[in-house]
């Protein structure tokens, strides 16, 4: 349980998305991370989110990093499925 103003890592914030998205539990398909395995705590999440497009990066996902604001827009957008998002904030097409 958070409290307002504690930080949130970043697999914490991706397994808040996947079980708002109902998303399995097992992990599914494959992870190009190397700190994420099968055997990972929240790996299905991870799985998940990576197999759906909501996270990209590098090959390691940092799961106890602390989550940036930015990143976690970022998902969240991508998982509306918000298009040319930066264009309709500023009054473009």
């Amino acid at each position: 349980e958070k409290d307002f103003g504690d930080t949130v890592t970043r697999l914490e914030y991706v397994k808040l998305i996947a079980g708002l998205l109902n998303a399995p539990e097992m992990p599914q398909g494959g992870s190009p991370y190397t700190d994420i395995t099968a055997d990972t705590a929240g790996a299905g999440a991870v799985f998940y989110a990576y197999n759906a497009g909501y996270i990209a990066g590098d090959t390691a996902f940092r799961p106890k990093e602390e989550i940036t604001v930015n990143d976690a827009c970022a998902i969240a957008v991508r998982v509306i499925g918000v298009r040319n998002f930066g264009r309709r904030l500023s009054g473009g097409i």
